[in-house]
């Protein structure tokens, strides 16, 4: 059966990408302003690292979108940074008012931008760990009848065969079955 922690990479980036790329949509229609490359590039290695160290576990609706209440505040900032043009051109405190000038009505659009994508991630993730589910439940009976890795013995050459005591039927499962008891043999 799968576990989360199988799905680690996979499920960072898939929140990743999901966070920056909504994220910095928003940002940029709501400032007016387009966002340099490095925003949005930045932004998804942060992102990524604290999602892959999340990632350990199945995580429930509140865990996702606290996590990506988080993610959307530190890329706000980083956006909001790197617009600035990364303080280059501001002194500390311009930067810091930029950010907050406008602040609110953005941070009301990244907080909603974390809760649609948080809810939007866990009923993709649970769909996700259903069908793993489902499929573990599907294949583990193929696999305890037929056997892990069941391909059939190659036929024996034509020719005289020993003599087994089955009166030359050789089932095929069990081919390489020694019986050590059973009822003795008569004549």
């Amino acid at each position: 059966m799968a576990r989360p922690e199988e799905f680690r990479t996979v499920r960072a980036g898939v929140f990743a990408s999901v966070s920056v790329g909504v994220s910095a949509a928003g940002h940029a229609a709501m400032s007016d302003h387009a966002l340099p490359a490095a925003g949005p590039l930045g932004g998804f290695l942060l992102l990524f690292a604290l999602a892959w160290a999340a990632a350990d576990k199945e995580r429930g609706l509140a865990g996702i979108c606290g996590l990506m209440l988080w993610g959307q505040l530190a890329l706000h900032l980083l956006f909001s940074y790197v617009q600035a043009g990364g303080g280059a051109h501001h002194t500390g405190a311009a930067v810091g008012a930029e950010v907050a000038d406008g602040g609110t009505g953005m941070l009301a659009a990244h907080a909603a931008a974390a809760l649609v994508s948080g809810w939007w991630l866990r009923q993709g993730e649970a769909a996700l760990f259903r069908l793993l589910r489902l499929l573990g439940l599907l294949i583990l009976p193929v696999l305890l009848v037929g056997g892990v890795g069941g391909s059939a013995a190659p036929a024996p050459p034509p020719g005289r065969r020993p003599d087994r005591g089955d009166g030359g039927r050789i089932t095929r499962g069990l081919r390489h079955t020694v019986v050590l008891r059973g009822p003795p043999h008569c004549c």
